[in-house]
């Protein structure tokens, strides 16, 4: 055998690996990373795929019986799709669909209504009301604490500041003080909650009867006692009482805080299940493509901003492959104009998907070829192939739908062919950089890696660009980035909601912003019952020892209601009483000369509240109806 043939094979393969830098990626341990990412990573689809299966993932269903251990997926393909309704019911949907719209429309006009009333009554009352005084100021003293005014602390519009004044006030020794505002902390924080609202003219009792949260209205109940018993009753307040006050007080100011930070727990960890759910669950998404990469020794990352302001790569630099799957990423018009900018200045870009969905200035359009089985291929330059190109090996993938692509492109390079000679992947030059287009994203998604195979396809196309770094977009990635914050709101379809949102304003200020105006004096209402007048009558004159102006005033009372029961002529008040109550007669007069006394201003014995309760029970009984 002659030594010069093989000295010039040896001389061209030397020739080839000169001139050809070697690809980052290897293909041949590509099929066992994928096999491998698919056993450790969370990838479920082919076992607990989601049901039903989004449309993207149906698309790629010819794929399941071909991927091993899949019954899942396979079964979750089969399941009948719901037939579209027939023309016996279509006039059905036709008229459910023109009174759900009749139904919007009233929910609009009773909005409108309902917000429109408190402005008219607010004009109303405000034109009736026009020459009303001020209300007149609280005086001083009226707060529980002499000298101490109580507007300060009713006019204080911030509940925690109110917790931590009454604090301080424990803490100088001012007890009654103390527990007077922590009840108005309570009082504002219910306020603020919308559980009541808030008015000079009302007890504490009444807030709790109007309290609408049943779960503080017992705290609510509980503090109102402590303090009530200690600004009407002549309790004396101490250290334990003021401990409990605070510990109510703080649970019913700082619910809502509660609340709030256990909200943000649960949509911290729904946050967390979604992401989980859209990497591993969904068969058309792209998890296992970045995996794969991963473990091929490449860097993957994600753009560090939008398509529409990636930055420009400098003269010489070799900056990472940017992947945009154009069917999961839509490109608005200014980034579709970035992009091939971005392409023209140097960089490197592989566009999957929908050609369709490409810029429309390269020209791609898709057709259909003939089966679903492709030839991945790796091409090298070297001077001694033919135009420039030698077919190092091929690799044989399937693909879940046979669409190819059709460039009318001078110098494109294909690198991926179906068996009938269409393209499904081609790379060619734009300007000084390099496009990678796939007629499809099926190499891309979890079940076309998950068939063997398909991962080596892939990497022997990637390995085509000779990069070793990647930037994967995300779906959000393909939208152009507000100016300002309304063209966010714009962008993200509430153009209509903000022009609703004038009129709504102006009508919830004039409405609300009611309450902020002038002062008028309100109308008291009537007690919803006497006995808590009477009660808190009582506790004033336990308070301040007035015994015999109680039993003076009752004498007073009993005086005259007696004697118009009286027969004319007679005036033995103690002497009817013991008559008409079948009472002994010696007590009764006993008694009713005592109130006589007090009638006449003798000075206080002690005995007042005795007498006062037994000449209460003769009364009680002597004029009770029969």
């Amino acid at each position: 055998m002659s030594m010069r043939p093989l000295l010039s094979a040896l001389i061209a393969v030397a020739a080839c690996a000169v001139v050809t830098p070697a690809s980052a990626l290897d293909p041949s341990t590509a099929d066992a990373q994928a096999k491998q990412a698919l056993a450790e990573g969370p990838y479920t689809f082919c076992k607990h795929p989601p049901k039903p299966l989004p449309a993207h993932a149906e698309a790629l269903c010819d794929l399941a019986k071909e991927i091993p251990s899949c019954e899942g997926l396979v079964k979750a393909c089969e399941v009948p799709k719901e037939e579209p309704s027939t023309w016996r019911w279509g006039w059905l949907r036709t008229l459910l669909e023109a009174f759900a719209q009749i139904g919007v429309w009233l929910l609009v006009a009773a909005i409108v209504v309902l917000l429109a009333i408190p402005l008219v009554q607010g004009i109303v009352r405000a034109r009736r009301d026009k020459k009303v005084a001020d209300a007149r100021p609280t005086p001083a003293g009226e707060s529980g604490a002499p000298g101490e005014p109580l507007a300060d602390v009713l006019s204080e519009t911030d509940a925690e500041h109110l917790l931590r004044q009454a604090e301080g006030l424990a803490a100088q020794g001012k007890l009654d003080r103390a527990l007077f505002v922590f009840l108005q902390a309570s009082l504002r924080a219910l306020d603020d909650r919308g559980a009541i609202r808030l008015e000079r003219h009302r007890t504490h009792g009444e807030y709790v009867r109007a309290c609408a949260d049943a779960a503080a209205k017992r705290t609510l109940r509980e503090l109102v006692r402590d303090v009530d018993r200690v600004r009407f009753g002549g309790a004396r307040p101490d250290d334990a009482g003021v401990a409990r006050a605070r510990e109510r007080a703080v649970a019913l100011v700082r619910v809502a805080t509660l609340a709030l930070v256990a909200s943000l727990a649960l949509g911290v960890a729904g946050c967390g299940e979604a992401k989980r759910y859209i990497g591993g669950a969904d068969p058309a998404d792209n998890g296992l493509f970045v995996d794969l990469l991963k473990r091929q020794g490449a860097r993957v990352t994600g753009l560090e901003t939008s398509l529409a302001t990636l930055p420009f790569p400098a003269p010489g630099d070799v900056g990472p492959v940017v992947v945009v799957d154009a069917e999961r990423v839509p490109l608005a018009d200014e980034t579709r104009e970035h992009l091939l900018a971005w392409v023209d200045r140097g960089g490197v870009l592989v566009l999957a998907g929908d050609p369709d969905h490409w810029p429309k200035e390269l020209g791609a359009k898709k057709t259909k070829a003939a089966s679903r089985d492709v030839r991945a291929m790796e091409l090298v330059r070297s001077e001694d192939a033919e135009d420039g190109e030698a077919l190092v090996v091929d690799e044989p993938a399937v693909l879940a739908r046979p669409t190819a692509l059709e460039l009318p492109l001078k110098g494109l390079d294909v690198v991926a062919r179906f068996d009938d000679g269409k393209i499904y992947a081609g790379m060619w030059r734009r300007g000084e950089g390099t496009v990678l287009g796939f007629a499809n994203d099926d190499l891309f998604t979890n079940v076309g890696l998950a068939r063997p195979g398909n991962p080596r396809a892939l990497v022997r196309i990637l390995s085509n660009l000779h990069r070793d770094a990647f930037m994967v977009a995300r779906a959000e990635d393909g939208v152009v980035p507000p100016s300002n914050p309304l063209g966010a709101l714009v962008e993200a379809g509430l153009g209509k909601a903000l022009a609703h949102c004038p009129f709504a304003i102006a009508l919830l200020f004039a409405a609300a912003g009611a309450r902020f105006g002038r002062a008028r004096p309100s109308p008291v209402p009537a007690r919803r019952a006497f006995s808590e007048h009477v009660e808190a009558t009582g506790a004033l004159y336990a308070r301040t020892k007035v015994a015999a102006h109680a039993l003076r005033t009752y004498a007073r009372y009993a005086d005259g209601h007696v004697r118009a029961l009286m027969p004319r002529g007679t005036g033995d008040v103690g002497a009817f009483l013991a008559a008409r109550g079948n009472l002994p007669e010696a007590e009764c007069v006993r008694v009713w000369r005592r109130a006589e006394a007090s009638l006449a201003g003798a000075e206080p014995a002690g005995d007042e509240l005795t007498v006062l309760k037994d000449l209460s029970k003769m009364v009680s009984q002597a004029t009770r109806r029969d």
